[in-house]
């Protein structure tokens, strides 16, 4: 090594490069102009020989190993900046051409960080993480990272023998950012962080903001550019004019599977919700690639918006300090991108609680307090209240779901006054309704109130009833399971729990763990016509969340375990649900009808369609002016075994009214006739009897010896108003009744 290269060697420096111990090595490796000439460095520990080649010359330029642990330099004539190519050889003779991974400055805006600082860029997934580009001319992958107090940071995969000596990252000043652009990494390949702690100890982690990772393992993979072309531009314009409230919304739940997509559109669904297709909570942004990667998920999406259906992803987050703003805008801005790169219709938040809680799952003294000496997480109360209102802010019309079941007051509405989710799962109706319907139908009836509760708190929260697959995983994932009886008990208890989870207010989430692709078709039947029934009526989906929407009829009839409800439109529409949860079929059973007018059975669960008996209402059931119920109108309809029947009522119309009056007016003339020709008979009986009396007078007074003129009397049996009397008969004429 000639002086002037030793002079300008900075040997400590050098020193925090072979032992990879820096985070600026910037500062050293690439090309510097200095007073002697463009000074190029470089480690390569896998190197015997290193050349430099400026570009556009033809001269190639030995580079000297300053250190034995693969540190070369080199002195350039000239005092500018030049672009060039290093030349490598390796132990078996193999020779590389490359360009320099630092010859390229930092490119990351340092206003972009610092708004990632304050917890405010909400696409930083568009910079954290791998990208594959092309700078000055050179196609590349840039990679960055957060990683707080670590000593450094350094890209490594197969492209560097996994050596995170070789691709030390530059820190950006002020902040924890880490980032470097690799000349030559293209799209499919893997890689990893390896993190050099304060402690000097090394640990190798996946890219949280990955995009992708590979099947097996656990590395990331960096994607190439976003090709997919989306078809469903008139989908998201329909979306962005729907109230989701007011809309029918029966979301199916399952994994992800192609097959789903038919499926779904025959048996009526409106949404899909996939279980987790992202690879994690500490890789939220890579799809999972048990299911083909991003673009897979994309298709899927595409496909199902095509056919007129919405896509709800799951959504995990871990238990992290949220007070950390690059930690929660980590979260956030996986939100928005799902939204905005996926066209995701919703997510849904998972275990809620376990967040919101700092005790949860906690030994009391394992919990620090909040700053009111509380329990509760005010930071991840923060994060969920920013998420939701920067959703709404961007215009991204999708539904955020809630599932939490710790009774966290206001979860749903306006964050100035919760959460701000737009709905939330409904989990102690599921529980009351688990309790009930595990019950052999004999006992239910001491667990009626259960069964009516929900009712009472139903508009405290935007609430969707939903029966998960994990609510059924002490019966090997099958409602049926957990039913009591015969298969044919089983059955028709499902029905009857479907039925009245699609006649209740709120929406509705039915798992594969219910009804799934490989059922027998009676039970997908009688799902797909429930959905049919719940999307065409809009009684049964546009009030949900209003009270004017829900009436009660009859929540009472604990011993007959009977529930009959009213559900209404804002048209004024009505529909009656009667819930018979015994397997008695009861007939000529009355009941409280909320108008003078007509009924007309629209579905049934024991009909033949449903492989039920039969018991329907075929005719139209005109209502009759009888109290019942609290009602002055009533009908009696046939009350199915365990299940449900459905009738729409309509008012009489007024030509019907007048009809009705016109009949009743004539049936009380007909009465009144009657009562008169009534009154004439007993008038012409009583003649009749008054002259038979008069006739059998004469009769005896003639015979009873009147005319020997013999003073005792005489008497006789005379019929008289229907009852035999003993009369007697004076000679004189005078009559005595005995």
């Amino acid at each position: 090594m000639n002086n002037k290269l030793y002079n300008l060697m900075n040997w400590p420096d050098i020193e925090g490069i072979v032992y990879s111990d820096t985070d600026s090595p910037q500062k050293l490796l690439g090309g510097h102009v200095c007073e002697e000439g463009f000074l190029i460095q470089t480690f390569n520990p896998h190197a015997v020989e290193m050349k430099v080649k400026i570009d556009g010359k033809s001269k190639i330029y030995p580079m000297q190993k300053v250190d034995e642990a693969g540190y070369y330099a080199v002195l350039i004539p000239g005092k500018r900046k030049q672009n060039y190519t290093f030349i490598s050889e390796n132990v078996e003779g193999e020779q590389r051409e490359y360009k320099d991974a630092y010859a390229f400055d930092v490119s990351i805006d340092n206003a972009e960080i610092r708004k990632f600082r304050a917890g405010i860029n909400y696409e930083i997934y568009r910079i954290l993480g791998a990208h594959c580009g092309v700078i000055n001319g050179v196609r590349g992958t840039r990679f960055a990272i957060w990683m707080p107090d670590v000593k450094r940071v350094s890209v490594v995969g197969d492209f560097c023998k996994w050596d995170g000596r070789v691709f030390q990252m530059m820190k950006h000043d002020g902040s924890s950012v880490y980032e470097l652009f690799i000349p030559g990494v293209e799209a499919g390949s893997i890689y990893k962080y390896e993190v050099r702690k304060k402690d000097g100890s090394c640990m190798l982690i996946t890219d949280p903001y990955a995009r992708a990772v590979e099947d097996e393992g656990n590395a990331a993979v960096v994607c190439g550019d976003d090709d997919f072309v989306w078809s469903d531009d008139k989908w998201m314009a329909l979306r962005k004019m729907e109230d989701t409230r007011r809309t029918p919304a029966s979301i199916y739940q399952t994994a992800f599977s192609e097959d789903s997509c038919s499926y779904v559109e025959n048996a009526g669904y409106t949404h899909v919700e996939l279980m987790p297709v992202m690879e994690g909570t500490h890789c939220c942004y890579a799809v999972s690639p048990k299911i083909g990667g991003r673009n897979e998920l994309k298709k899927y999406i595409n496909t199902m918006h095509d056919m007129g259906i919405g896509v709800i992803l799951d959504w995990e987050c871990s238990r992290d300090n949220f007070n950390v703003p690059e930690i929660s805008n980590y979260y956030i801005a996986n939100i928005i991108m799902l939204a905005e790169e996926f066209h995701a219709d919703g997510i849904r938040f998972t275990e809620l609680d376990r967040l919101l809680y700092l005790d949860y799952g906690m030994a009391p003294g394992e919990w620090t307090p909040n700053i009111y000496g509380g329990k509760e997480n005010l930071a991840a109360v923060e994060l969920f209240k920013h998420i939701n209102s920067i959703i709404k802010k961007r215009g991204l019309d999708i539904m955020l779901i809630a599932r939490e079941s710790a009774a966290w007051p206001c979860v749903t509405g306006n964050v100035s006054t919760g959460l701000g989710f737009d709905y939330k799962w409904n989990n102690g109706w599921l529980k009351e309704l688990f309790d009930f319907m595990k019950l052999d139908p004999i006992y239910r009836k001491d667990r009626y109130n259960q069964l009516v509760f929900s009712m009472i708190y139903n508009y405290s929260e935007k609430f969707i009833l939903a029966l998960p697959e994990d609510a059924f995983a002490d019966y090997g994932y099958s409602m049926l399971n957990m039913m009591p009886g015969s298969d044919e008990e089983k059955f028709a208890s499902v029905k009857a729990a479907l039925g009245y989870t699609f006649l209740h207010p709120g929406k509705k989430l039915i798992s594969d763990s219910v009804c799934n692709m490989d059922d027998n078709n009676k039970l997908n039947n009688y799902v797909k016509e429930l959905n049919n029934l719940y999307r065409s009526n809009p009684e049964l989906h546009e009030l949900d969340y209003d009270p004017d929407g829900f009436e009660w009829i009859n929540n009472f009839s604990a011993n007959e375990t009977v529930v009959i409800f009213c559900r209404k439109s804002s048209e004024g529409g009505h529909l009656i649900a009667a819930v018979n949860f015994t397997p008695v079929v009861r007939k000529n059973y009355k009941i409280g009808v909320p108008y003078a007018g007509k009924c007309r059975e629209i579905f049934n669960s024991d009909s033949l369609q449903f492989d039920g008996e039969g018991n329907v209402n075929p005719d139209i059931i005109r209502s009759v002016e009888s109290e019942c119920d609290g009602r002055d109108n009533s009908v009696r309809i046939t009350l199915p075994p365990m299940g449900i029947a459905v009738f729409r009522c309509t008012p009489y119309t007024e030509n019907e009214l007048i009809e009705i009056e016109n009949a009743r007016k004539e049936k009380e003339a007909r009465q009144k006739r009657e009562e008169a020709r009534k009154l004439i008979e007993e008038a012409k009986r009583l003649e009749r009897e008054a002259e038979d009396i008069e006739k059998k007078k004469r009769m005896v007074i003639k015979t009873g010896g009147a005319k020997s003129g013999s003073k005792k009397p005489v008497t006789a049996n005379v019929r008289c108003r229907n009852e035999w009397r003993l009369v007697c008969w004076c000679a004189c004429g005078m009559e005595v009744s005995i």
